[in-house]
């Protein structure tokens, strides 16, 4: 048994003497949604990250002002969203977190409400700046010579869809949080009742 192994058995050596709870489940359990979060957040890194050369190339090729504020947003926004993410799923470990079941469930709601207060802010921190960006980028592609951009069926039309998108991920944001993390929460208050009771 490695020596981290040792650390993580002792969060469940202090109350085992409650029969109700399956330690071991609630390892695994707790286990399974961080590795979700991390997957989810490697995902979402990773594209920002590869998209970060694309907006930087293009504003070497910009037509007008329009466009060269939408696509340095774009840049902002790829370097933002990841620390957030980072941000909410990072819990400060308090001493006895180690060693006591219930910091241990305690630690793990909090875990929760992050990710809910961060899902349910998707707007601001996330559909906000991709949206506004790729819509200045899209504007910006055809100007007037005074720099104003060209409104045409195309443009409305493209403007719509990125207000369609952007309902859509609002949408799917909310449904994760009614679906899977208020779930969670639920079950993990409900074993932290049971060491309680």
């Amino acid at each position: 048994m490695k020596l981290e192994d040792a650390k993580t058995a002792n969060i469940f050596t202090e109350d085992s003497a409650v029969p109700s709870i399956d330690f071991k489940q609630i390892k695994q359990q707790a286990t399974k949604f961080e590795k979700t979060l991390k997957r989810r957040d490697f995902t979402e890194t990773a594209l920002a990250f590869l998209l970060i050369p694309v907006w930087l190339i293009a504003l070497n090729f910009s037509v007008s002002n329009i466009q060269s504020i939408g696509l340095i947003l774009a840049t902002l926004s790829c370097l933002y969203i990841p620390w957030r993410m980072y941000q909410a799923r990072k819990v400060q470990i308090t001493p006895d977190a180690a060693d006591n079941i219930k910091v241990f469930l305690n630690r793990q709601i909090d875990k929760i409400d992050r990710q809910i207060k961060l899902l349910s802010n998707v707007v601001k921190w996330y559909i906000s700046p991709i949206a506004v960006s790729v819509s200045l980028i899209h504007l910006g592609s055809q100007v007037t010579e005074t720099g104003m951009p060209v409104f045409n069926a195309f443009q409305i039309g493209y403007l719509l869809v990125v207000v369609l998108v952007a309902i859509g991920v609002y949408l799917l944001n909310k449904h994760a949080i009614k679906t899977q993390l208020l779930p969670e929460k639920q079950r993990v208050q409900k074993q932290l009742e049971e060491l309680t009771n």
